[in-house]
């Protein structure tokens, strides 16, 4: 027991002033969440989901997670999911569009080879003064296509710009550059369950040769440990059966943008709670003041009716005086 706490129990005027306090503010506090389940539905929701993700950077979870709850343009964070070849990621970008098709969006690429597929040709001079002035989010030479592969910031900027989310993929090393210079994204990493699964997945998927297929096992077993290793992953899935794949990635999604759950009108509700508390406390007060008034009426009308009466008698009794 320190010092405050010996002199308020040795005080007992304070301490039944502090323990009535104390009772009061529990009280007080249990009747608001009482008049408030909203309350108690967020933060059940948000406590479930902290515990069951875990993730490494709980302030910047936290942090992600309520914006919903902000205006337009702050809870439309790009998503970028980062792992090897063949893990997976283009089936869980179609899957999340398709379960989400008014709130995600792929943008298109730009390539000084493609054109169409995903990607949009952009030739080598506008790609040069593209970097100069820092126009770009990503960009990567395929040493095998021999092409400069590129995502505008603008791209980005306008799918967020009609309240939606960009989702993309792109490989570790870019991820890495990405962070490194602050850009706003939710990093996910997807892993395979084991190299062999991978190395099924390649065969089937690709055309490669067993050569480049045990470079490619080499190249995925390096970003795995990567991956497992850097903070900036909100997330980290192993992409092991499709369909519980997709339900983790679903899962990602809703933890990340809680709007996902909710309807346009009960955010707007939950965002003009404190606006419709105000005018209901206004309006009690405002039937307080009428009771209050109308009792004060009452009282004066019975004051004055007792008044006369007293006088009546008086008048009456000195009539039988005289």
């Amino acid at each position: 027991m320190n010092k405050l706490e010996e002199e308020i129990q040795n005080d007992q005027e304070l301490f039944s002033y502090f323990r009535d306090r104390n009772t009061m503010l529990c009280q007080d506090n249990f009747n608001f969440l009482l008049e408030h389940p909203e309350v108690k539905r967020l933060l059940n929701d948000y406590l479930s989901n902290i515990l069951l993700h875990k993730p490494d950077d709980v302030f910047k979870f936290t942090k992600d997670y309520f914006k919903f709850l902000c205006d337009k343009g702050e809870s439309h964070k790009l998503v970028v999911l980062v792992g090897p070849n063949s893990v997976g990621k283009t089936t869980m970008i179609d899957y999340i569009i398709k379960e989400f098709p008014d709130n995600f969006v792929k943008p298109d690429f730009r390539s000084t080879v493609r054109n169409g597929d995903g990607y949009k040709l952009i030739d080598v001079e506008e790609h040069s003064n593209g970097l100069k002035n820092n126009l770009f989010i990503y960009d990567k030479f395929d040493t095998e296509t021999k092409e400069y592969i590129c995502l505008e910031k603008s791209a980005v900027e306008e799918i967020q710009n009609q309240g939606k989310i960009a989702i993309i993929e792109i490989d570790l090393e870019g991820a890495k550059k990405m962070n490194s210079l602050d850009i706003e994204a939710n990093f996910i990493g997807i892993l395979p369950p084991s190299l062999e699964g991978l190395r099924h997945r390649i065969k089937e998927h690709t055309k490669l040769n067993t050569e480049k297929i045990n470079a490619e096992l080499e190249k995925a077993s390096d970003e795995i440990k990567e991956v497992e290793k850097y903070t900036f992953f909100m997330f980290r899935i192993i992409n092991d059966e499709l369909e519980t794949g997709l339900k983790d990635i679903k899962n990602a999604m809703t933890s990340l943008y809680p709007k996902l759950k909710y309807s346009d009108e009960t955010i707007e509700e939950i965002k003009n709670m404190d606006l419709k508390d105000n005018i209901v406390k206004k309006e009690d007060e405002e039937e307080k003041k009428n009771v209050v008034d109308e009792n004060n009426i009452k009282e004066e009308e019975e004051d004055i009716k007792e008044i006369k009466e007293k006088e009546e008698k008086s008048n009456e009794s000195d009539k039988e005086k005289k």
